[in-house]
């Protein structure tokens, strides 16, 4: 997503060329009305990271946007219109990927409102991919997709920051984070280079591992449920 998640009447300009996209598909000028979102992201300050105090005017403008986008979109699919584009699977496509970056903003508006939004849509990502490695522990992707992507990616990368973030005070969620903190730790080292398939060959080390980060799994759901 680019800093400015709205475009301005330019590149909107360039794309009804590449794309040959019909004046007149809604009562008002896209490129005009984008360009208008555009100057007010940048009137407001919204660059840099999301902030509580931000989040608003940033929520007032996806709500603007996405309006825009949906507008267009039904105008751009009508019959009157569709027969007109050029290329209107690839002018639907672009005018989806604008949305994409609009919910990329409200994603940052999520975290700011609450620091552990980001693991919270992740958990389940997560109790799945253990299940893949209990289903299997020898098979050293499991063990490598549930260590990296799950546990220190989708949870483990916002709980190490939130050690320092965290002005919850509710002291169970600092010890579960620092708990949290050591259990991966713990396993860092073997987990780089061939150590998922050293790990997966060996009785003993793969059961260590799935049981830790199935604990793991269990201190993240705490932290959550503590957190809402």
């Amino acid at each position: 997503m680019p800093e400015n998640p709205f475009i301005t009447r330019e590149t909107w300009r360039k794309d009804k060329v590449t794309y040959g996209i019909p004046d007149a598909v809604i009562k008002v000028s896209f490129g005009e009305e984008i360009q208008k979102l555009y100057d007010k992201y940048e009137k407001a300050g919204l660059k840099g990271p999301m902030t509580l105090k931000k989040v608003p005017a940033a929520r007032e403008l996806i709500k603007a946007g996405n309006k825009l986008i949906d507008d267009f979109l039904v105008g751009l699919k009508s019959e009157k219109i569709a027969k007109k584009v050029k290329n209107k699977d690839g002018a639907v496509k672009r005018l989806e990927m604008y949305r994409s970056w609009l919910d990329g903003l409200e994603r940052a508006c999520k975290g700011a409102v609450d620091i552990f939004a980001g693991p919270r849509h992740n958990y389940s990502k997560c109790v799945t991919l253990l299940s893949d490695a209990k289903k299997d522990p020898t098979d050293a992707k499991a063990l490598q997709d549930l260590y990296s992507q799950g546990m220190r990616n989708h949870l483990g990368a916002v709980f190490h920051e939130a050690l320092t973030t965290y002005k919850g005070g509710v002291a169970r969620v600092t010890e579960l984070l620092k708990d949290y903190e050591e259990t991966l730790k713990k396993w860092h080292a073997s987990m780089q280079g061939a150590g998922p398939s050293t790990i997966a060959k060996d009785p003993v080390k793969r059961t260590a591992f799935v049981e830790d980060m199935e604990a793991a799994l269990k201190m993240g759901k705490e932290i959550l449920d503590l957190t809402v």
